[in-house]
């Protein structure tokens, strides 16, 4: 049997780079500062769109060696901070001399931040651009730290040249930013090399749109840029010029909404890898059960019968929900009084009145005999009324039941031949009270006597199906006796079945609780 059904099945909630990295999500919100990175391919033209946004060529035309190859911009005087691996920080006001950076990198350690400072108002005080290395990087860490850096990060301007939109490199990185909730704002640079003779504009890009829907990749925008043609008729640089600026400059208006998006992307990422190593846990016991000699179609057949089982135990209960659910269904709108049933209660109410009086000579007789004949058409409208709308209704639903399966068919056919309700003179004469008939007082009679109807009938319809749950019960004791029996051979997998369960709540319980954060 099973390797692991000895074992306690080990959920971590949250493993240590988890909790590092909830470290790091708790001090960015404390910071209040908004950030936005920028990456993309190496090859695509992603610096060059910064500095055109920055306005001058402030970034290093060649890497500068760093831990993390990650550079920070924000507003103010002009300067460079830059901080290594030990701690120590060399700071350059009034110029960025990158040559001199480079070499303090080289001989002074290893570099683990960049951070240069200029005058851009469009930053404001709460806003930081970062700058990232190319997510095809030949450094096989760049990547990771990227993709690490930006899980804290509150928005993303994703860069890619014309012919490499849709690589497997671009898609992936972005699906797992996508899932994470990370708004992307999504950059197709070198836009000048669309032949529009190959393929029209738009065609071109409602593929890229559709790539992305299969992918499930949410994009907030989608902008072409040319950095080298800059009056193509198909450039939208200006554009996203204009939209980065605005982001950047009311960033500290969407921080909080960009703080709240940062703590559900973490708890996402949890939950996935829970759901992710819960699935390998159950591929491991179902392996395992494939090693023993026995297939996942008896597993799946013994799932099937253990739900049939589990239904057939409460088959009387269900067989009673499901018809409380189907009269509700009927009663629920029903309208016994409509207007113009409601007028001939309203007519006959006016008769008995004391100062009621018919005829030319106004002579008791004839106004019995208006009297009469006013309540017998309210009798009979209200008669079809409850027949066509409740009594019909209810019998269609009887007869839809296969009577054979019951063992006192003639005593359910013959309560069922009971359920009807004869609407007779007490009916509505009893329930008159004394006061004036006006309309306030129509509205309550009938109210009343809808609600009169429902009861009676309600319980007519519940001795029907008490005889009917009697009349059934040697078919459920067949049904659960069957079940068992085909259980029972399939008992040499109740262990590697009770170790499934266990794996799924295990891990359902710890999904729970980060889904509720």
């Amino acid at each position: 049997m099973s390797k692991a059904l000895d074992s306690i099945v080990k959920v971590h909630e949250m493993t240590d780079k988890e909790e590092e990295r909830q470290r790091i999500v708790k001090e960015k919100v404390s910071k209040n500062r908004f950030q936005v990175a920028f990456c993309g391919h190496f090859s695509a033209g992603k610096s060059t769109i910064l500095n055109h946004l920055l306005g001058a060529e402030m970034l290093p035309t060649s890497p500068i060696p760093t831990s993390a190859n990650i550079i920070g911009i924000k507003n103010g005087d002009l300067g460079l901070s830059v901080q290594a691996t030990t701690g120590e920080v060399k700071n350059w006001n009034g110029e960025i001399p990158w040559q001199r950076v480079r070499e303090w990198g080289m001989n002074g350690g290893e570099i683990s931040s960049l951070t240069i400072q200029a005058p851009l108002p469009f930053l404001g005080d709460h806003s930081t651009i970062y700058d990232t290395p190319g997510v095809d990087s030949t450094d096989p860490t760049h990547q990771a730290v990227t993709l690490e850096a930006l899980y804290t990060t509150d928005f993303i301007c994703y860069v890619m040249d014309y012919n490499h939109v849709q690589s497997e490199t671009n898609l992936t990185f972005l699906k797992q930013l996508s899932d994470e909730k990370k708004p992307l704002y999504l950059v197709v640079n070198q836009i000048d090399k669309h032949d529009e003779q190959e393929l029209s504009f738009q065609d071109f890009d409602q593929s890229i749109r559709d790539t992305f829907t299969s992918w499930g990749i949410n994009i907030l925008m989608l902008r072409y840029t040319s950095m080298k043609a800059k009056e193509h008729p198909l450039n939208q640089l200006n554009q996203f010029e204009k939209e980065m600026k605005a982001i950047l400059y009311h960033g500290n208006q969407l921080l909080p909404y960009a703080n709240q998006r940062i703590q559900q992307g973490f708890f996402l990422s949890i939950i996935k890898r829970l759901e992710e190593e819960k699935e390998e846990s159950l591929d491991q016991i179902k392996e395992e059960m494939k090693q023993e000699g026995f297939s996942l179609s008896q597993l799946d057949e013994r799932q099937q019968l253990a739900e049939d089982y589990e239904k057939a135990i409460h088959a009387k209960k269900r067989f009673e929900q499901f018809f409380e659910k189907e009269w509700q269904a009927i009663v629920k709108d029903v309208t016994i009084f409509p207007y113009t049933t409601t007028e001939l209660v309203r007519s006959w109410l006016e008769s008995i009145e004391p100062g009621f009086k018919v005829g030319f000579l106004r002579s008791k007789k004839k106004t019995e005999e208006e009297q009469q004949l006013r309540l017998e058409r309210l009798i009979n409208e209200t008669q079809d009324k409850v027949k066509s709308q409740i009594e019909f209704h209810m019998h269609k639903l009887f007869l839809s039941f296969d009577l054979s399966l019951l063992t006192n068919r003639e005593e359910v056919e013959s309560e069922l031949s009971k359920l009807h309700l004869e609407i007779t003179e007490r009916f509505f004469k009893d329930a008159v009270q004394a006061g004036p008939k006006n309309r306030e007082y129509v509205y309550t009679f009938t109210k009343d006597r809808t609600a009169a109807i429902i009861k009676e009938l309600r319980q007519k319809a519940a001795s029907v199906i008490l005889v009917m749950t009697k009349g059934m019960e040697s078919h459920w004791e067949k049904e659960l006796e069957q079940l068992e029996r085909k259980l029972d051979k399939l008992h040499e997998i109740d262990d590697f079945v009770i170790q499934l369960t266990r794996i799924d709540d295990g891990f359902q319980v710890a999904i729970e609780k980060h889904e509720a954060k």
